[in-house]
């Protein structure tokens, strides 16, 4: 299990760098092995990874995964089982610096050749991934059809958030308000079965088997 936390600020304005690591720190108890993170665009985008190391070594570099163009940047949650069997038919060894590369490392790098819409697909496994393509300059957001791993997000005028947890964004936005809505359902039904609200009235949470194109300009 690991954490993703991505934070993009809307206006013309740099994140506050004390803000984002404190939000990456609420994913510790998802990914205690290694934290990555990034800032981006003048640090008006931050994008980070807790890890639980599954598969092969963690790259004890700071920076993101990133694609061998350098043009995708990466933050996963999940498992690729596939990964392997996908390796050996899109990509060549040599892209990797030792031969014990992880899930992760293959699917930045297939960015690299295959269309974003395909990649999915091809996936066998649990996920949730937001990537960050440099030259479009667009996250691509995408979870599994299964909904084993959640993505949610915040979007105002402000900033648009995306999270493994509603903690991380709670703890960037400060205070929020209640979803009373959802919370009578559960009291009443005693079952929490919205399919894309929760129980904070400005947190929402991705469909499941999501592929999402964000173009930041806009």
């Amino acid at each position: 299990m690991c954490g993703i936390f991505i934070a993009f600020s809307k206006k013309n304005r740099p994140l506050n760098s004390r803000k984002c690591q404190e939000s990456l720190a609420e994913l510790f108890n998802r990914g205690p092995d290694f934290t990555k993170y990034q800032f981006f665009l003048n640090h008006r985008l931050f994008i980070s990874n807790s890890i639980l190391s599954i598969t092969g070594k963690i790259d004890q570099n700071k920076n993101l995964f990133q694609s061998s163009s350098k043009r995708f940047s990466i933050a996963f949650n999940g498992e690729v089982y596939n990964y392997r069997e996908l390796q050996k038919k899109f990509l060549k060894i040599d892209y990797f610096k030792t031969k014990e590369f992880t899930d992760t490392e293959v699917l930045v790098n297939l960015h690299d050749f295959i269309s974003t819409t395909k990649i999915p697909k091809l996936l066998n496994g649990m996920f949730a991934y937001v990537i960050y393509d440099i030259k479009k300059n667009n996250l691509i957001i995408a979870n599994d059809v299964q909904g084993e791993k959640n993505l949610y997000y915040y979007n105002d005028d402000n900033f648009f958030i995306v999270s493994s947890t509603p903690k991380s964004i709670l703890k960037f936005i400060g205070r929020t308000n209640l979803n009373i809505n959802v919370l009578k359902s559960y009291f009443t039904t005693r079952h929490y079965m919205p399919l894309n609200q929760t129980c904070f009235s400005n947190i929402n949470l991705f469909k499941n088997g999501i592929l999402i194109n964000c173009d930041l300009k806009k």
